[in-house]
């Protein structure tokens, strides 16, 4: 019986013996795991592994973050997390505010996914951001885009006013209401809760331009009746400034394990988000992103992205 139990343990510990490297070996190579930092990015996040799952061997492990700076310090410091889903002036936010350090150094773009316009909607009698000077402005929870987004348009714009937290859906009650003068949502346009507005609400939106030392953060941007036809004329758009939802990436070496991983996720990614591609996404997949730089491996993918296209356009031409 001794014997019999000795060697079933010496076939188990070869079995498993020779299997565990190969197990240990898949997941290391073929496994990204890609942080989002709200609700809603994990929702796009989900779609985004979906198209790039089983693509050459590659699979997106999506993992829901705290917000757009917790997410960008988790990129930074915790193992197993490879990219970022998350708002850009989250790394501006940090910069400033002595969050992190040399962060243009250590964060790169592997691709920008659209951008995230700055709506700041007010009630009747608020014209500008100046009026709101001394009034209450609603913004979202520390975990959310427009928190970013609020904290550094009035303290860049010098505007002392009272800024308080709350929803996207409670900030427009807020404002309709009268308990508040102002409220800021960030988000791709058009955000469902301001297109369900209607005139009589009262609510308009404001003209917004970069306050100085931001223009390296924000791009401009324009609201227009197409994007929200009950809050705003054909012929009044209206001026605002946006950031951009990225996929952000530690700034790996050329050479190492991670670099490669990189250039895999961003080949499968461009191949997936080209018009006509596994996903619905279409995009200018070589659009740049104020404050950021390219991943090396990003730009590799890149080049050699835009070459198969140049190939396939050549060969149909024929």
């Amino acid at each position: 019986m001794r014997y019999a139990v000795l060697q079933l343990t010496v076939l188990l510990s070869l079995f498993f013996g020779l299997l565990a490297p190969s197990l240990a070996a898949n997941p290391s190579d073929t496994v990204v795991g890609v942080l989002a930092s709200t609700p809603a990015q994990f929702a796009l996040l989900q779609r985004l592994s979906r198209a790039v799952d089983h693509e050459n061997g590659l699979r997106i492990l999506p993992m829901a973050g705290k917000g757009p700076v917790t997410t960008l310090s988790d990129l930074l410091e915790l193992k197993g997390i490879d990219a970022a889903l998350v708002s850009s002036d989250a790394m501006a936010f940090m910069s400033r505010n002595g969050l992190a350090t040399d962060l243009d150094g250590k964060l790169t773009l592997i691709v920008r996914l659209s951008a995230l316009d700055i709506h700041v909607i007010a009630r009747q009698g608020i014209n500008s951001l100046s009026d709101l000077a001394g009034k209450t402005v609603v913004m979202g929870p520390t975990s959310s885009d427009s928190y970013v987004a609020g904290y550094f348009l009035f303290a860049a714009s010098g505007i002392a006013a009272k800024l308080v937290e709350a929803n996207a859906a409670d900030s427009i009650r807020a404002v309709a209401g009268g308990s508040a003068d102002a409220a800021i949502l960030v988000g791709r346009k058009p955000m469902a809760e301001l297109a369900a507005l209607i005139p009589e609400s009262g609510i308009h939106l404001l003209q917004v331009t970069a306050p100085g030392g931001l223009e390296d953060t924000y791009a401009p941007s324009l609201i227009t009746a197409n994007d929200y036809p009950k809050l705003v004329s054909a012929e009044q758009p209206v001026e605002t400034i946006s950031a951009s939802l990225v996929i952000a990436a530690v700034n790996w070496k050329r050479g190492s394990p991670q670099y490669a991983k990189l250039k895999r996720l961003a080949e499968q990614l461009f191949n997936a988000l080209q018009p006509g591609g596994s996903s619905d996404a279409s995009l200018n997949l070589a659009a740049s992103v104020p404050g950021w730089k390219r991943h090396p491996s990003a730009e590799d993918a890149l080049a050699s992205h835009a070459k198969r296209l140049q190939t396939v356009i050549e060969s149909n031409s024929e």
